[in-house]
C-alpha cells in the first residue's frame, strides 16, 4: 500500500517501519531524502489516512539509519 500512496520513486528511498502513537516512523536512504520528504509530510498523512481511516497517521517522522 505504501508505494501506491507515495509513488514508486519515493518508495525506493523511504520505507515505513512502525506506527507509534499516531506517528509513522519512516526509514530513508539518506539525510537528503528526509529533508525532501519533510515538507510533504502533511499531504502524505492525508493520503495515508484516506486508505487507513481518519487520524490513523497523525505525523510522519523520517529517519536515516546511516548505513
Amino acid at each position: 500500500m505504501w508505494a501506491s500512496v507515495v509513488g514508486a520513486h519515493i518508495a525506493r528511498h523511504a520505507t515505513p517501519r512502525a506506527l507509534e502513537g499516531g506517528t509513522l516512523l519512516v526509514s530513508v536512504t539518506s539525510p537528503e531524502w528526509a529533508r525532501t520528504l519533510e515538507p510533504e509530510a502533511a499531504s502524505l498523512c492525508v493520503r495515508l489516512n484516506e486508505r487507513l481511516g481518519a487520524d490513523t497517521v497523525k505525523a510522519l517522522a523520517f529517519r536515516w539509519e546511516g548505513r
